[in-house]
């Protein structure tokens, strides 16, 4: 059985490359988690200043610093967590696909790879 599809799905590509439905939302001095109901193509935060921080949803929910300014991550996710600590904004705009969130497995780091100390 093949794992490609010419059907919408995580493997069809044409579902990546058209155009993204706008989910935009803001977070300031809180925290705001959105729960997709499509899967993203592409995510962009745009930062008052350093402090800010982000994770997708998955189980480690693993955290990454934004710089002040336009962040730009080509990832497949169905959940964003944007943490704006008081006195600044994060503001995100998540390019969604056709893709139903059901079709995305939960997965941790260690499913993909291991960082080891050196």
């Amino acid at each position: 059985m093949s794992i490609y599809s010419n059907s919408v799905g995580i493997h069809n590509v044409g579902s990546y490359q058209v155009s993204g439905i706008p989910f935009v939302f803001s977070a300031s001095n809180n925290t705001k988690t959105a729960t997709l109901k499509y899967v993203t193509s592409e995510v962009q935060i745009n930062t008052t200043a350093t402090g800010c921080t982000v994770h997708f949803g998955d189980a480690d929910s693993t955290v990454y610093s934004l710089p002040a300014g336009l962040s730009t991550f080509r990832i497949k996710c169905k959940k964003i967590v944007v943490v704006a600590p008081s006195g600044k904004t994060a503001s995100v705009c998540a390019s969604l696909t056709s893709i139903p969130a059901r079709h995305l497995e939960q997965h941790t780091q260690g499913d993909w790879g291991t960082i080891a100390t050196t």
